[in-house]
């Protein structure tokens, strides 16, 4: 995984199924974490590990407010610069 769009795909589907999960028990989430990190059985690679929270106002379950929250998050969290040297696998 070396473009943001890949990372995207990957966050929206965990953030998809807390929104299923959080309206199946009539729950809303007040804060949403976003973390991902290479390979560290790859000490040959260079590193990374990125997390970012963010609350959520007003609480919401809805699925594109937990995803949009997740984009937000992983955009932060992105490593600047040379992002494709890392090679998130």
């Amino acid at each position: 995984m070396t473009d943001f769009d890949t990372l995207f795909q990957a966050v929206t589907a965990p953030a998809t199924r807390a929104a299923e999960k959080l309206r199946q028990h009539g729950l809303v989430a007040g804060t949403l974490k976003v973390f991902f990190h290479t390979n560290r059985h790859r000490p040959d690679r260079p590193q990374y590990s990125g997390s970012r929270s963010t609350r959520m106002t007003p609480v919401s379950s809805d699925t594109f407010d937990l995803v949009a929250a997740a984009k937000r998050c992983a955009q932060a969290a992105w490593p600047k610069g040379q992002p494709r040297a890392y090679g998130f696998t």
